[in-house]
């Protein structure tokens, strides 16, 4: 049964994905709904699709994040990520694929071009 708390800690999670527009709609992002704790969404990245749990673990400080693969399945876990690097370790884990600058270009039709795309993560 959800809280009110668990309302609080979705809508944090949800204002710091919304504070990165580019990045969401390049994930696909819908949320799904409040969870105990977190907010659960679907994504449709270059590199993970299907649903993402981002559940608050300590003191509003630490977040854990959970790719679920098929049949609500846990794929793999993140743990103690802090809200100023939620956006960008999700990031990773959904959507960065190496060369992402070349495979964008070429996914819309766009000369290729290397640029601070591919290097800002590294």
């Amino acid at each position: 049964m959800v809280k009110g708390n668990d309302k609080v800690v979705a809508y944090l999670i949800l204002s710091e994905i919304e504070a990165n527009p580019v990045k969401m709609f390049s994930w696909g992002f819908s949320v799904d709904r409040v969870i105990d704790n977190g907010l659960l969404f679907r994504v449709r990245g270059l590199k993970h699709k299907g649903k993402v749990k981002v559940i608050c673990n300590k003191n509003y400080v630490l977040f854990e994040i959970q790719i679920i693969g098929k049949n609500n399945v846990v794929k793999y876990s993140i743990e103690d990520v802090s809200l100023d690097q939620l956006v960008k370790v999700l990031d990773l884990h959904i959507e960065r694929v190496e060369n992402y600058g070349e495979v964008v270009s070429k996914m819309y039709g766009l000369p290729p071009k290397k640029d601070k795309i591919d290097t800002d993560l590294k």
